[in-house]
This record gives structure tokens, C-alpha cells and sequence, in this order.
């Protein structure tokens, strides 16, 4: 990560010291935090809440598990000890690859933790595991508080990773005052099924609530950087405009202002539309649409185009019919296919019998473009 500043970053001060007292107080070890990506959740975490931590001489460890999903261990054991101390990982690692009978003759094993080291470490696929009760022993020791902060948590709910999950609850159970932790991720279902259904390891775990989305104070901020850096400028009120035609999506809106500062004279009409045909085609939005079965076509189109009881007659009615049948399906269909969709992150349950789109933006494109 560059120690360069992002001169369009909107800093939050405000939030994330807030954040911070929160989990200070000791009332909770844990937040759990939610909002759809591109909505500006990682910049705010890496840019806003981890230096107000470090300002504040708590140790920070930030991992992103979308970028190692399929062995989220590594990821968090390697962002912890670098956390901790460092310098600390490369020997730790180094004697865990050594043969067992080796460490245990040569008397390290009193520094690694006995009970850790039971298992066979000439496979690297299991030091992770392994580590990761040894690096919070050096964090214990070091009688220090730790932030963490998982990103895209919700890479802890697959299967494959139970017993990770099991294991680093089971760390952070003990450490509830030393160990300060922020779940945050963009499928809202899966962490509320993370931290609500009690065959997950994380249950009741942490209060789950929505990431505080940015505003009009933002594209204020944004259109005084942009009117600083050209000749034409642009209004507050086509900003705003265009910030809600985006899904107030500041990733989007961000793209809309370099399209209007590299062709002003064009206006902003021209910058939002070649945005939007800009996010539809690099989404694969048509791609994603073909991989659904037709009755998930249909109900998907339905939810766009407003209807919020798939379950009642009338919606039943109306699924037949675009099904080509002569009347009502029945209750198990869109069921089904609420069901599947869930799984696969398009949908998210908002409350009983209430559905949303995770992505906003394939709601807009089922509109225009598959209606």
C-alpha cells in the first residue's frame, strides 16, 4: 500500500474516531459493518479508520479475504504478526517448516507452544493454522491492544473455512479486551447469516449494522477539487444529479468526474452517460444475466420493476404468465429461485419475504436492457 495521500480521498474523522470509542469502552470486542462494494467501506477503513488507530497507539492489522479467499488463514495470520512485531513471521515460519523431531531437539519448541506444534509442518498449507495461536501469544505478550480489520468478511461463512473460522473465534474469545475487531463486507445476507444463524462459528458475535454511505458533504467536496483543476466548471447541482443516477456510488461517481474533467466542453450529460455505458459493459452484466435460469429471469425482473411480495397471488399470477402458463405457479417457485439467488450474492434478504439487490447497478441494467 503507497504512503502517497489520495488527494480525492473525503476524510471521516468523525466516523471512524467514533468507531473507535465504541470498541474502547469495552462493552463490545467486535462491529460488524455492511454496505455494497464500490460504496466506499475499504477506502474508509484504510484511509480514515486504521490512521486514526495508529494515531491513537493501538496496533492495526487490515487484510481484504476477497483477495486471498481461498486460503483466508495466511492472509490473517501474516497481517497480525506484522501487526505485532516485526520480523516476527520469517522465523516463526522458518522453524515451523522445520521437522517436528528437529524443533523439539533443539528446545524451541518451549518459544513456539507445545500444543501447537503437534502437527506435521513440512506441508505449508498448514502453518497458518498453526501460527495463528502463536502470534497472538506475542500480542499477549506484548501486553498491547490490537485492531483488527477484516475486510469482505463474509470469505469466513464458506464451507472449506470452518475450522479456521471455529479456531479464530475461539482466539478472539479470550482476548475480547486486547483484540478489537471489524468485520466489514459487501453481502449483507451472508454476514447476517454470519452473525445470526447459530450453526456459524461467528454467532451473536458482533452487532451487524450499515456503513454510514457518503453524501451530499462528499460531492460538494468533490465538485470544489474538480472546479479547482479546470475551466469549465461543473455545477453542484448536475453533480448531485449524477451522483443519484450513479446509485450514489462513489467508485461510479469518481469515474464520471475524470470523464467530465477529460472532456468538460461536453458537459455533464456526456460524462454520466458514458459512465453508465462504461459500468454496464465492464460489470458483464449480460454475461452474469445468461448464467440464470429463466424463472430467476423473470423474478429478478419483477423485483426490478418494483414488486415486493413474490409470495402473494398476483406475483404468482404475473410469474405464470411470463413463464407461458395458463395460471398461478406455485409458492415453491419463486421460493426456489429466491433461494438460489441468495446463494449467489445477486439478492440480499432485507427482512422476511423482503428482497434487495446486492448490486443496484444490475437492477438499472435489467431495467434498460433485459426488460
Amino acid at each position: 500500500m503507497s504512503d502517497a495521500p489520495d488527494p480525492w480521498h473525503f476524510p471521516r474523522p468523525a466516523l471512524a474516531q467514533g468507531l473507535l470509542e465504541t470498541l474502547g469502552r469495552g462493552l463490545t470486542s467486535a462491529r460488524g459493518l455492511f454496505a455494497s462494494r464500490r460504496m466506499g467501506k475499504t477506502e474508509f477503513l484504510l484511509q480514515d479508520l486504521v490512521p486514526a488507530a495508529h494515531a491513537a497507539r493501538i496496533l492495526t492489522a487490515y487484510v481484504n479475504l476477497w483477495d486471498d479467499r481461498q486460503d483466508p488463514s495466511a492472509a490473517l495470520v501474516v497481517a497480525i504478526a506484522k501487526a505485532v512485531k516485526p520480523g516476527m513471521l520469517e522465523k516463526l515460519l522458518r522453524d515451523l517448516r522445520r521437522p517436528i523431531k528437529s524443533i523439539k531437539a533443539s528446545g524451541s519448541i518451549k518459544a513456539l507452544g507445545e500444543a501447537s506444534l503437534e502437527a506435521n509442518f513440512a506441508d505449508e498449507r498448514h502453518v497458518p493454522k498453526a501460527a495463528l495461536p502463536l502470534v497472538l501469544q506475542e500480542l499477549d505478550r506484548s501486553r498491547k491492544v490490537l485492531l483488527l480489520v477484516i475486510d469482505e468478511a463474509q470469505v469466513l461463512t464458506q464451507a472449506r473455512h470452518t475450522d479456521f473460522a471455529h479456531a479464530l473465534r475461539a482466539a478472539l474469545d479470550t482476548r475480547k479486551q486486547t483484540v478489537k475487531v471489524v468485520f466489514a463486507g459487501s453481502s449483507e445476507s451472508t454476514l447476517r447469516r454470519m452473525f445470526a444463524r447459530r450453526s456459524e462459528p461467528f454467532f451473536n458475535w458482533a452487532p451487524l449494522e450499515p456503513f454510514d454511505l457518503l453524501g451530499r458533504p462528499f460531492v460538494y467536496a468533490m465538485v470544489e477539487k474538480v472546479n479547482a483543476t479546470t475551466k469549465v466548471p461543473l455545477s453542484a447541482t448536475d453533480a448531485l444529479a449524477a451522483f443519484e443516477a450513479l446509485r450514489y456510488t462513489p467508485e461510479f461517481f469518481r469515474r464520471y468526474l475524470d470523464r467530465y474533467l477529460t472532456h468538460p466542453r461536453q458537459g455533464s450529460a456526456a460524462a454520466l452517460e458514458h459512465t453508465q455505458t462504461h459500468i454496464f459493459e465492464s460489470a458483464d452484466f449480460p454475461g452474469q444475466w445468461r448464467t440464470l435460469s429463466t424463472t430467476e429471469q423473470h423474478v429478478l425482473r419483477m423485483l426490478a420493476g418494483g414488486v415486493t411480495d413474490l409470495h402473494g397471488l398476483e406475483a404468482r399470477k404475473q410469474l405464470g404468465i411470463a413463464l407461458g402458463r395458463k395460471k398461478e405457479v406455485s409458492r415453491s417457485m419463486p421460493q426456489h429461485a429466491l433461494r438460489h439467488l441468495l446463494e449467489r450474492g445477486v439478492l440480499a434478504r432485507v427482512d422476511q419475504g423482503d428482497y434487495r439487490f446486492e448490486d443496484e447497478t444490475f437492477a438499472d441494467w435489467i431495467r434498460r436492457a433485459a426488460g
